[in-house]
């Protein structure tokens, strides 16, 4: 293995789970580490979201990891052009066939995933549901925003 392969290998995988829903999140979990986790924890992976391990890597989220997780949605870190031109076809189309919303970081800006008991995510994509930053009101002195991208509550 690469010294970086190593390195993802041992990523830290969490899931938080609340009774709205829960998150998977999978690090740089390198796919050659996929089916150890899935045997390890098979069903407890479960998860409303996943965010995808490898920025959507060509070999990230192998289909085992996406029938263990089942999520509605999944989450792709990735910059806008990256170099490596992540995410990879491959992933997208696994995700597509699983019937799973695609939220990417490169096309949706900061995204927000709100999780409420008895309701489907609720997901605000910054670029697409927000008014772009010059059309954001800025509050008076002493004033605080109630709501917003900008906002610190």
């Amino acid at each position: 293995l690469r010294r970086d392969a190593r390195h993802d290998a041992a990523s830290c995988v969490i899931r938080i789970g609340t009774p709205a829903g829960s998150v998977l999140l999978a690090g740089d979990l390198p796919a050659s580490a996929d089916a150890a986790l899935v045997a390890a924890a098979g069903k407890r992976l479960r998860a409303t979201v996943l965010v995808v391990p490898q920025q959507g890597g060509r070999r990230a989220a192998s289909s085992g990891l996406l029938e263990a997780v089942t999520p509605s949605h999944a989450l792709l870190q990735v910059g806008y052009r990256n170099r490596h031109r992540h995410p990879h076809p491959d992933v997208l189309g696994r995700l597509a066939r699983q019937g799973v919303q695609v939220l990417r970081t490169d096309r949706d800006g900061a995204v927000q995933v709100r999780l409420r008991p008895d309701r489907a995510p609720t997901i605000l994509r910054q670029r697409q549901d927000s008014p772009p930053y010059w059309r954001v009101p800025v509050p008076a002195d002493g004033e605080r925003m109630a709501t917003g991208w900008l906002s610190d509550g």
